[in-house]
């Protein structure tokens, strides 16, 4: 899917320069202009054309609000073009102005090709040192002056200029409560499932075990009477209290077909280092057994895959909402909770009510000063606590893997998004927190989609959908919290739809001895890689540092996941766009 427009300043028009139609790019047009939907929409070509004619001539910008699915909108008239990034920040736009032209599309690597943009070194210095924090990139894209339009946000490209503003940005709403969101939750998650099943897809399903894939399955089971899902199963690293919820659940619901997919060594994460998409992550490091799952899926026939990406990160909430209790007063349950994770984590319950109170006191702002002198200093990351690590904005960065001149340039830059910050922002610390999560979600769903289209298999993530977010997010994430019972919206929400064993759960498989051992098996290439890195001859990357990291991973030390990840990621995608570099 890719879709790139230009508007010329010279006549005033604008045109589609290129697109790759797919399921996930509709088109729609009218006398006054054409609409295109960029993401999963299940509306008939009617209700498209529709939203095209209200659009165009009224500028309507929310005729495709509420509507099943996920997507972003961009309409091309003759005389400009309109974006609408989607709230959620599934299907980025990216608009590039230069002198005669605005460039527009949805993918930055298709603009930094036409248009042109050289790689944004701020943009890899802040991905390999504080992948967790999306301040330091908010708006930026992986090439210089190719900007990202903000999620929720529509930018009018015109005569009059380039002109962006908020049209239906995710928020909590303070007087939420926990049972009128599960009843939106129920509401939105059953029509996101129905919708899909209604289309006319050969749909198949992951079914991991876990709640979040295991209940949109049996919701699925409901609507379609007969299904194939398919459980990962590899015997070098298995995780065996998932095979065997995922397959008691199977056993226990009507119609739900169950297949174990085997997975060998050369699945393990580490094994394949190619890059996914236009933005380095992660997650493209670790998708072996979804291809294993994938291929099987298509010798059923699929066309398309559901999976329950996204569940962990708009049911649950992460520790920082312990600061928002201290925040509101809400002492004595600040206490509870604390007391609750204290004996989970091995901690003194004082300890984790000290850190709470710090955080309430700390704005977003003073957070952003505090990160800018992490990098500056660029010390090493030693052992954290578990209540300094989580219960914070973000993790202590990894500042002493990149350069001295990296780290200068990357503390200013924070320094300066820290200055156009509000002073006195209202977001409580687990709300923000809880949107970078689902900021980091958009990333891995991105790799998954990409790994899909190499099978032709459209991947589909319902809690990941809009209006099923919205749902979610509304309830502050100190409503959201229960140390005692994993994902009670979640429990709220489906209660009666699925089975009372599937929401019983209360714990969750564990993936990290497949890590251990895809990043042994892998030695040799990730330290060639080290050896020969392009972020290091773009003068980003101290390899040296991470040399240490990486050896003591292979010898089974506790490691730093996220940020070794990002490190191999970013090497990766390097290495794709930069032919002649490095072969």
């Amino acid at each position: 899917m890719s879709l790139v427009g230009c508007w010329t300043r010279a006549t005033g028009l604008a045109h589609v320069v290129s697109r790759t139609l797919s399921a996930s790019l509709r088109e729609a047009g009218s006398r006054d202009g054409t609409l295109f939907l960029i993401g999963h929409s299940f509306v008939p070509d009617s209700q498209l054309a529709q939203a095209c004619e209200a659009i165009s001539r009224s500028n309507d910008v929310g005729a495709t609000d509420g509507w099943p699915g996920c997507h972003s909108s961009l309409l091309i008239t003759r005389s400009g073009a309109v974006l609408l990034a989607d709230p959620v920040g599934q299907f980025p736009l990216f608009v590039a102005e230069k002198a005669d032209a605005v460039w527009f599309g949805t993918d930055s690597s298709d603009l930094a090709r036409l248009a042109g943009g050289p790689l944004d070194e701020i943009s890899v210095a802040a991905i390999l040192a504080c992948p967790e924090s999306g301040e330091p990139v908010r708006g930026r894209s992986m090439y210089r002056g190719i900007h990202r339009v903000p999620a929720g946000h529509v930018l009018s490209i015109g005569r009059a200029g380039l002109r962006e503003r908020p049209y239906s940005v995710l928020r909590p709403e303070p007087e939420m409560t926990m049972a009128e969101s599960a009843e939106r939750l129920r509401a939105a998650l059953s029509t996101a499932v129905r919708a899909r099943t209604l289309s006319p897809y050969r749909w198949t399903f992951d079914l991991s075990g876990g709640l979040d894939s295991t209940s949109l399955t049996v919701l699925a089971a409901g609507e379609l009477g007969e299904l194939d899902s398919f459980t990962s199963v590899n015997p070098a690293a298995p995780v065996t209290d998932d095979i065997e919820f995922a397959g008691r659940h199977a056993r226990s619901v009507t119609g739900i077909r169950h297949h174990l997919v085997p997975a060998g060594p050369r699945h393990l994460p580490y094994q394949v280092l190619r890059p996914t998409g236009d933005w380095p992550h992660g997650s493209s490091l670790a998708t072996g057994a979804l291809r294993t799952r994938l291929a099987r899926a298509v010798e059923f026939g699929s066309q398309a895959h559901l999976t329950g990406e996204g569940g962990d990160v708009v049911l649950k909430a992460p520790a920082a909402y312990l600061a928002d209790l201290a925040r509101h007063g809400e002492l004595t349950r600040l206490w509870s909770d604390c007391v609750a994770w204290a004996r989970l984590r091995g901690r003194t319950p004082l300890a984790l009510v000290s850190r709470a109170v710090t955080l309430s006191r700390t704005t977003r702002r003073r957070a952003l000063d505090s990160l800018a002198e992490d990098v500056a200093a660029g010390r090493p990351v030693g052992a954290e606590s578990w209540e300094a690590d989580r219960i914070a904005y973000w993790r202590r960065p990894s500042a002493q893997w990149l350069t001295p001149a990296a780290r200068r340039s990357l503390a200013a830059h924070i320094r300066e998004t820290a200055d156009h910050l509000a002073e006195d922002d209202d977001l409580d610390a687990g709300d923000v927190v809880t949107q970078e999560l689902v900021r980091q979600q958009t990333l891995t769903l991105r790799t998954v989609r990409a790994v899909g289209a190499e099978f032709g298999v459209e991947v589909h993530a319902p809690f990941m959908d809009t209006e099923v977010v919205r749902a979610c997010l509304a309830l502050p994430a100190r409503r959201r919290a229960d140390p005692r019972t994993p994902k009670p919206l979640l429990r709220a929400a489906l209660s009666g739809l699925v089975p009372p064993a599937v929401l019983a759960r209360t714990t969750k498989g564990d993936y990290t001895r497949g890590v251990y051992l895809g990043v042994r098996r892998a030695a040799p290439v990730l330290r060639r890689m080290l050896t020969e890195s392009v972020a290091a001859d773009h003068g980003i990357l101290e390899p040296g540092p991470v040399r240490e990291v990486l050896e003591g991973a292979i010898q089974g030390m506790p490691t730093p996941w996220g940020a070794l990840h990002q490190v191999f990621a970013v090497e990766a995608w390097l290495r794709e766009r930069e032919e002649g570099v490095r072969p």
